[in-house]
């Protein structure tokens, strides 16, 4: 049996963050409570009907998950031979004991997304307690300064861990504890959307973006009433994949859930702070191993 080839999936674990970053499209900013619980057979079937190009783990913040190890060796006995990524913020690495074997056993990368100048010193101490040693593999320029927005390193396990400035986040929905959709032409808004191709798997569905992922369960959980476009939305299940023009479509065509985000492309700055700061000594950090000066 030929399969069909799916570009990207996001495994969804948690809703549970430990950073405020304003117009998180998964609401994660907030108090948004619940994990996921990995179950192979929700997930399983995927393997024999589509070609999985590349996925990662994500939330929230993943390595809140007590459970976290559990993901990683469970999607990766499904998808083998797939390349996979956790997702994390970095602030909170050393939460999950022998993460960097776990990593290196089951071939894992990390992308962390560096949400504040005022958290590198705490990342770059959550690296190097975690992972030890790394070397820098990469260094990468803003545009055309002297600012360095990316660093790649690689642990002596050969785990690559790539930090990237993400201080930037397009205007979402959900302001002042409120909705505030917009009325937007779907085409637009999609085309300008920077999370147009985070297809984000939960229980075993596919949804197109974390915005229709998540939605639908904030609203509960805030006792908001329900929007009828997200009550409309149908994820994609593994029997609806029957040819790959309907997972060309999902891919990189607009859903009219798309009208209720903003057309544009309206970046806002933001500078994230934690969620609980008792829960880090960030007082006595000591003098981190390595300089993590990258800018936004």
């Amino acid at each position: 049996m030929s399969k069909y080839y799916l570009r990207h999936a996001e495994f969804y674990i948690t809703n549970v963050c430990n950073l405020t970053c304003p117009d998180c499209r998964s609401f994660n900013n907030h108090n948004f409570k619940g994990h996921y619980e990995f179950d192979a057979s929700l997930i399983a079937p995927w393997k024999d009907q589509v070609d999985l190009g590349f996925f990662a783990i994500l939330g929230g913040e993943p390595t809140l998950h007590p459970r976290l190890g559990e993901w990683m060796k469970g999607i990766r006995e499904i998808f083998p031979t797939t390349p996979g990524v956790i997702i994390s913020n970095g602030v909170s690495l050393s939460r999950i004991k022998d993460l960097h074997k776990l990593a290196a056993e089951y071939r894992y990368d990390f992308i962390i997304t560096m949400h504040s100048k005022n958290l590198r010193e705490l990342i770059a101490s959550e690296i190097f307690s975690t992972f030890g040693d790394c070397r820098i593999i990469e260094m990468k320029k803003f545009r055309d300064t002297d600012l360095i927005n990316r660093i790649i390193l690689e642990t002596n396990l050969g785990v690559k861990i790539k930090c990237d400035s993400s201080q930037n986040f397009q205007v979402a929905p959900y302001k002042n504890n409120q909705f505030e959709f917009y009325n937007s032409d779907p085409d637009k808004a999609h085309a300008n959307c920077h999370i147009n191709g985070c297809h984000q798997m939960v229980n075993g569905k596919l949804y197109k973006c974390g915005f229709v992922a998540t939605a639908g369960e904030f609203l509960k959980q805030k006792n908001l009433p329900a929007n009828p476009l997200i009550s409309a939305y149908s994820p994609l299940t593994v029997n609806d994949i029957v040819s790959q023009t309907v997972l060309e479509d999902f891919q990189y065509k607009s859903i009219p859930q798309c009208s209720l985000c903003h057309e544009g492309n309206p970046l806002v700055s933001f500078t994230a702070g934690l969620k609980n700061k008792k829960i880090f000594n960030i007082q006595n950090l000591t003098e981190t191993k390595q300089t993590m000066e990258l800018q936004k």
